[in-house]
C-alpha cells in the first residue's frame, strides 16, 4: 500500500471511486456527498495538486484531498492551514485500516512542512505539529 499525488490520467478512476463510495454511503442513509461527482471539479483538484490516491498492488483503491483552507464555519484558521477531505475508499477495501493510513499520511505531511491540518467528518479535528503535544480541537460543524 502506498500513497501518491494524483495524475491527470487517474481522473476516470477517481470518478469511479468517488461515485461508488457516494452511492454506498447513500444506501446507508449517509447523504454527505452529491451524486454524481463533477468531472471538472475533480480535474481541478488534480491540476492544483490537492488530490492523492491510495494504491494497493498497483491498483488505485482510494482517494483523498488536502486543500488550502482559510476558515471553518466563519472561524479563521492559521494561515497556510490545510484541510483533509474527500476520503473515499472502495467499499470492498473498507474496514482494513486504510483510512487510518491516510490520516497518518496527512499528519506526517503536517509535521514535515509544519502546517496545521483540519480533518472533516461531520465535525472538525485539528492537528497542529508545532504544539508541544498533538492537540485535538473538536468543533461541531
Amino acid at each position: 500500500m502506498y500513497i501518491r499525488i494524483t495524475k491527470i490520467e487517474d481522473l476516470q478512476r477517481l470518478l469511479y471511486i468517488l461515485n461508488a463510495v457516494t452511492l454506498d454511503l447513500q444506501q446507508k442513509g449517509i447523504n454527505q456527498w452529491d451524486y454524481p461527482w463533477d468531472e471538472d471539479d475533480i480535474f481541478n483538484q488534480i491540476r492544483n495538486h490537492y488530490s492523492y490516491v491510495l494504491l494497493l498492488d498497483e491498483k488505485i483503491i482510494g482517494t483523498f484531498c488536502i486543500n488550502n483552507i482559510e476558515n471553518i464555519n466563519g472561524l479563521s484558521v492559521e494561515v497556510g492551514s490545510k484541510y483533509l477531505s474527500q476520503i473515499a475508499i472502495l467499499p470492498k477495501y473498507q474496514g482494513r485500516n486504510f483510512g487510518s493510513k491516510i490520516t497518518e499520511y496527512a499528519c506526517s505531511l503536517a509535521v514535515f512542512v509544519n502546517i496545521v491540518v483540519a480533518f472533516y467528518c461531520f465535525s472538525f479535528l485539528f492537528f497542529n505539529p508545532s504544539s508541544d503535544k498533538a492537540t485535538a480541537l473538536r468543533l461541531l460543524a
